[in-house]
């Protein structure tokens, strides 16, 4: 399709497939809204792209991140946090560049753990295990530490807490146990805890100063750490107090929304891409369906994220729906913004919802496994990919 190829071109095109002092901007060079600056996008949606199809040029934005790690310190020091915090905003320097006035720079935590999954991503797909013992293993043990830092006892509940943070929906800024925050925060205190306990990284926590003692509060905080569960109807509350807000929609838009269940872009939905394998099908379509009803696709990842989601559970005919309305979205300006730049990591999320959702495409280091699942109007799909090349 027309916007589909679209996407994926600019996707290309904003990639500096030779340099490592770049990331790949939000926009890339197209216009000039967020002035060029990296997002999670970057680390979490438009990554994983790269490292299936061009996974020798994906080892740029490894040390892209590794490189600014300094910087990253630095930042976490910024908010007296330890280890080390990626901004929310940055480009070649490393420092945070969002607006102040935003809220964001000191709750948006989750993409520490967004960048520390790129370098076990790498080590998973590929056979470069270099990249993990010069560069990765540090890396996600110094995230691990931030959160650690981070991370709060409610002695009310008795247990671990992720407080006054911001959601990936952003629309609800200052949150309490946020569910996508949670489960990236303890998958990097479990990644790193086993990290450090193996002899082959000893040079790595070495240099990042890991003492057994650290070690074992990683491990009992990603045990104790709260993650909001399914309730009795399969629904699971985005983050503490969700599901008292007000359900009622009408006349709500981004800038009267607070008090209210809308959502800018589902982070549960976005939890089940890392996640699938915790929660079952029909939890995901169930929750799909209540979040959906609530988002107001203010994020041109919106869209394309609801498409993966339904596809990954087999809901085929809202998935298909989903993915042409993203695919349109800069051809027909449907946001009115295009002039301010391409929404770049939007195809990134659309070419999952081909490859990983109508494919059936599961990669990891043990393998390849395809289980298609095309829309009834589909007779056949191909597409490339590299793994361990």
């Amino acid at each position: 399709m027309q916007g589909f190829a679209f996407s994926q071109m600019h996707l290309h095109m904003a990639f500096g497939y030779d340099d490592n002092r770049v990331g790949v901007p939000i926009k890339g060079l197209t216009g000039h809204g967020y002035r060029f600056v990296n997002f999670w996008d970057m680390d979490f949606h438009m990554f994983p792209y790269f490292l299936l199809t061009k996974p020798r040029q994906a080892r740029h934005l490894l040390e892209y991140r590794f490189n600014q790690l300094p910087a990253y310190r630095e930042n976490a020091r910024r908010w007296g946090a330890r280890g080390a915090q990626v901004p929310w905003e940055t480009s070649t320097r490393g420092v945070e560049e969002t607006a102040p006035w935003l809220c964001l720079p000191d709750r948006e935590i989750h993409i520490s753990a967004d960048a520390a999954r790129m370098f076990w991503l790498y080590d998973e797909l590929t056979p470069d295990r270099d990249a993990m013992l010069a560069m990765g293993a540090q890396f996600i043990m110094e995230t691990a530490r931030f959160y650690a830092s981070r991370i709060t006892w409610g002695e009310g509940h008795r247990r671990c807490e992720l407080r006054n943070i911001g959601c990936p929906d952003q629309y609800h800024t200052f949150a309490h146990n946020n569910l996508f925050t949670s489960l990236m925060a303890r998958w990097n205190l479990e990644q790193a805890a086993a990290t450090a306990s193996r002899p082959d990284y000893a040079a790595a926590r070495e240099r990042a100063g890991v003492t057994d003692a650290e070690v074992r509060e990683w491990q009992d905080m990603a045990a104790r750490l709260f993650i909001p569960a399914p309730g009795r109807d399969g629904i699971i509350e985005q983050c503490n107090g969700f599901f008292d807000l007000d359900p009622d929609l009408d006349g709500i838009s981004e800038l009267f929304c607070r008090h209210s269940q809308a959502v800018k872009q589902a982070d549960v939905i976005a939890a089940f891409g890392p996640f699938e394998e915790v929660y079952p099908a029909e939890v995901r379509r169930r929750n799909w369906h209540f979040y959906n009803d609530r988002t107001l696709h203010g994020s041109s990842l919106s869209l394309p994220g609801m498409a993966y989601g339904a596809a990954r559970c087999g809901l085929n005919d809202e998935a298909l729906y989903q993915l042409h309305k993203s695919a349109r979205m800069d051809l027909d300006d449907v946001n009115l913004d295009t002039e301010r730049g391409v929404h770049v990591s939007a195809g990134a999320v659309q070419w999952y919802t081909v490859v990983f959702g109508f494919g059936g495409l599961t990669a990891r280091r043990e393998g390849v496994h395809l289980r298609p699942n095309l829309p009834r109007q589909w007779r056949w799909l191909r597409f490339t990919v590299h793994w361990q090349f």
